[in-house]
């Protein structure tokens, strides 16, 4: 995060079954990643967050905490058509 820049909390509303499965799956992927499985598939900017993460803690991380996926601002697109506040989100 740059200076002066704070995280930017979002909720998805109205999300089709496919696409709820492919962000529970990416977000519990996240997850694994951050305990130990490398071998889990996730997406390569989310890996590398993931990755940035535990370098972070060095070991600090709580076995049962969960940690929010972090998104890279070159990573999704805000620049829809319809309105500026939606994300497209790679998965």
């Amino acid at each position: 995060m740059l200076l002066g820049e704070s995280p930017i909390k979002a909720k998805i509303i109205k999300l089709r079954k496919g696409k709820e499965e492919l962000l529970k799956r990416e977000y519990e992927n996240f997850q694994r990643c951050l305990r130990g499985d490398g071998s889990v598939p996730l997406y390569s900017a989310a890996r590398q967050q993931a990755d940035k993460l535990l370098r972070r803690l060095k070991g600090k991380l709580k076995p049962n905490k969960e940690h929010p996926l972090i998104l890279r601002r070159d990573v999704y697109r805000a620049d829809t058509k319809l309105t500026p506040y939606w994300l497209k989100i790679p998965v």
